[in-house]
């Protein structure tokens, strides 16, 4: 079954691939997310993701996030931080472990009864070890923008979201370039009172590149809140 899956998942991705000039990535992703209240308004989380390649039918990445969250303004400001560990296969077809460490604030208001807007502002530093070559620019840093639209029906457990996401490369000779942009779109579904599913559509285009690269992902999400 789960070989009939990723090739179902190869010829979508190869569909698309036909109307870019860019080179292309496709992932699958499978994902679970543990979250606490550890006092009033400081939550802590943690994520394990595990990505596949759907073209290449193998192991793409790993990615393990911890993540710390205050409400500032309840239910409408709220600030964090968070520390990720990537094991991932990098541009020279070899696995190479990265850090990241990322600072930000989301503001979020209901606006009407059952729609909401979100606006995310991140700063994030990331770190690639350099065991085997070096590299120009490392770490590299960007400032992310996103912003999302909500939307929940009335009495039912599912719920809907859109998102798009501009990254801004701050390591271009002092001059910020934006070179990414994200797209998503989810869907989320209450399984309990700590449990949800989350199935996502995501993706990236990248812009004002010599070598673009464009990485489309669908991902499922299992979060439990202790």
């Amino acid at each position: 079954m789960k070989s009939r899956i990723l090739i179902l998942l190869t010829l979508l991705f190869a569909t698309i691939k036909v109307y870019s000039q860019a080179d292309w990535n496709s992932i699958v992703s499978f994902s679970g997310e543990i979250s606490k209240k550890i006092v009033s308004g400081l939550d802590v989380s943690f994520q394990e993701d595990i990505r596949l390649n759907a073209e290449k039918q193998s192991f793409s990445s790993s990615i393990s996030t911890l993540q710390l969250d205050y409400a500032l303004i309840p239910r409408l400001l709220k600030i964090g931080t968070l520390y990720s560990y990537r094991y991932q296969l990098n541009d020279d077809e070899y696995y190479q472990s990265r850090h990241r460490w990322a600072l930000q604030a989301t503001f979020k208001q209901k606006i009407s009864f059952d729609w909401s807007a979100s606006l995310r502002f991140r700063y994030q530093t990331s770190y690639r070890e350099e065991y085997y070559k070096e590299y120009k620019v490392n770490p590299k840093n960007y400032f992310r923008t996103k912003l999302g639209l909500g939307y929940n029906f009335k009495g039912s457990r599912w719920a809907y979201g859109t998102f798009a996401e501009p990254f801004v490369y701050l390591n271009n000779l002092g001059q910020p370039l934006m070179d990414r942009i994200r797209y998503q779109v989810e869907a989320d579904y209450l399984l309990g009172r700590y449990s949800c599913l989350c199935g996502f559509a995501r993706f990236d285009q990248s812009i004002q590149v010599k070598q673009p690269v464009n990485t489309f992902m669908i991902g499922l999400i299992y979060k439990y809140r202790l």
